[in-house]
């Protein structure tokens, strides 16, 4: 009976290593540096991968840099070329996107474009349609098939857990509200009846 169980948990270990799995091993060699491109919709300094995704940094970030199967937490702005329809927000919904870079969470040409950028880097991408949505996005009516995809994206946080944003401590409430803080009442000694 010992035998048995010493295989189950051995079948169930490696199947549950395999489901982690982020990619492919040769999925490595597709993400390469960049070569210096031609002109571009980005403008001047746009680079271009092999692969075709085109990027141009806004923002060079100087924290920590995100790389190949790395948890990164990024705001994003997601438009469809060429009438730069809007198609994803995560600013307006109040809350970075996070994401295994090169587990093509979202299109492989944005894992692309976000690898070697740094915590605090914003940067503008262009994906090809073989590396955005090249049957249109099955979330949204607005990508049609074949369309190229243009990102504006900022790299938040390169980890696990998105830290909290530290609060300051308000120094009085004056300072806070503009305001006068509200009087507390004064302690009444309790009435006392005379005999």
């Amino acid at each position: 009976m010992k035998s048995i169980n010493n295989w189950f948990s051995l079948l169930l270990t490696l199947s549950i290593a395999s489901s982690i799995s982020v990619a492919p091993v040769d999925a490595k060699k597709e993400f390469s540096k960049p070569k210096d491109g031609a002109t571009s919709a980005l403008g001047e300094n746009t680079k271009t991968a092999p692969s075709g995704v085109q990027f141009k940094d806004i923002k060079v970030g100087t924290g920590t840099e995100a790389k190949f199967g790395n948890i990164v937490w990024i705001d994003y702005k997601g438009w469809v070329m060429p009438d730069l329809r809007e198609f994803d927000n995560t600013i307006i919904k109040g809350r970075p996107f996070n994401m295994v870079l090169g587990g093509t969470q979202i299109c492989r040409g944005l894992d692309e474009g976000v690898i070697g950028m740094k915590e605090g880097g914003k940067r503008l991408m262009l994906i090809p349609p073989e590396l955005g949505f090249p049957k249109g996005a099955a979330t949204s009516r607005i990508i049609p098939p074949g369309s190229t995809i243009k990102y504006e994206v900022t790299v938040v946080h390169v980890g696990p857990k998105l830290p909290k944003k530290p609060v300051a401590p308000a120094k009085d409430a004056a300072a806070t509200t503009g305001k006068a803080p509200a009087a507390t009442p004064a302690k009444v000694a309790p009435k006392v009846k005379p005999n």
